[in-house]
């Protein structure tokens, strides 16, 4: 069985990006490590095809695709992230606020397993607001527009930091039926977020009229 950690750069997020810049993925049984550069994209589709199971972090679910999610599974196995990450802000191995204690992001665990993600995305944004710009499409673009060896640099480091933290859940000796569990959970809160909630227009409008109605008798 193939079981492949991955993670992508693109020049924007799954409902606007128009091309991936690079990929990274990493054999969690044999820790062999393979990125891939943008004339490498094809390659890398054709390997990730061939991988039994796919393994990413906020990766809840894809068209067609089954994914493992190291976030979902870290919510699962450590509930109570934030009251142990107390002991690692007092010791300075974590920085104070909310932007990792109790979080499950990777920048967090980077900084519990003492492997932290690379810092290109925030300097990036500095730079962008350097040179003046302000509008967050325009940042993005900045940031995430075109590949750079510094980019590709940031996304390995998130598929080491998630290969380590693949280790450190170790889900296989895991009971399985909580992590199925939270993993169709997941895909229909994701379903929810893609589609909406309906609304009915017109029942709200016949509902405020007749409360209004009420109100003035």
């Amino acid at each position: 069985m193939l079981r492949l950690i991955f993670d992508t750069e693109s020049d924007g997020f799954l409902a606007n990006a128009t091309k991936v810049h690079c990929v990274g993925t990493t054999n969690v049984d044999t820790g062999e490590y393979k990125g891939y550069r943008p004339n490498q994209i094809d390659e890398a589709i054709s390997d990730l095809d061939k991988a039994d199971v796919l393994i990413g972090h906020g990766f809840t679910t894809r068209p067609g695709v089954q994914i493992k999610d190291t976030m979902i599974i870290s919510r699962v196995i450590f509930p109570n992230l934030k009251a142990t990450d107390k002991a690692l802000v007092a010791t300075g191995k974590m920085p104070p606020g909310n932007k990792y204690q109790g979080r499950h992001s990777i920048g967090a665990w980077g900084y519990r397993l003492g492997n932290p993600k690379g810092d290109y995305a925030a300097l990036m944004e500095a730079k962008a607001r350097e040179r003046g710009l302000e509008h967050p499409k325009d940042i993005a673009n900045f940031v995430w527009g075109t590949f750079s060896e510094d980019m590709f640099s940031y996304m390995e480091q998130d598929v080491l930091t998630n290969f380590d933290l693949w280790k450190h859940l170790n889900p296989d000796a895991y009971p399985q039926k909580p992590l199925d569990l939270e993993r169709r959970i997941a895909r229909v809160c994701d379903a929810v977020e893609r589609a909406g909630v309906p609304f009915g227009l017109q029942a709200a409008g016949e509902l405020q009229a007749e409360l209004v109605g009420k109100k003035h008798d």
